[in-house]
């Protein structure tokens, strides 16, 4: 039986160790962590992202309400190229395996 021992450590400097996990808990733990920290990066930088317009005062230039006469309004993605292309992606190389299960949960939950 093959096990490891996990040890993560927090934004705020503390570390836990988990030992004794078999492989295939050590990967799915692995997998997970990945995927929240991705979420909760996404979640700052969002989070920035309003920090800095409201210090900018929150000015915003006026949007159409309605698409542009004579431009058509971009087409919706159909889901399935979607994951197709997020799986090519992962494939390649160019992202993760938490990154693709990220995108497939936010493309699967737009359905």
């Amino acid at each position: 039986m093959l096990s490891t021992r996990v040890t993560v450590e927090t934004i705020d400097g503390r570390t836990d160790t988990l030992g004794a996990l078999h492989k295939a808990d050590a990967r799915r733990l692995y997998s997970v962590s990945q995927q929240k920290e991705l979420e909760w990066r996404e979640k700052r930088r969002i989070r920035d992202l309003e920090e800095a317009r409201a210090a900018a005062g929150g000015v915003q230039v006026m949007a159409p309400s309605a698409p542009m006469p004579g431009v058509p309004p971009p087409a919706a993605d159909d889901p399935v190229e979607r994951l197709a292309k997020a799986k090519a992606m992962r494939d390649k190389g160019l992202i993760s395996e938490a990154e693709y299960e990220t995108l497939k949960a936010k493309i699967v939950g737009q359905l």
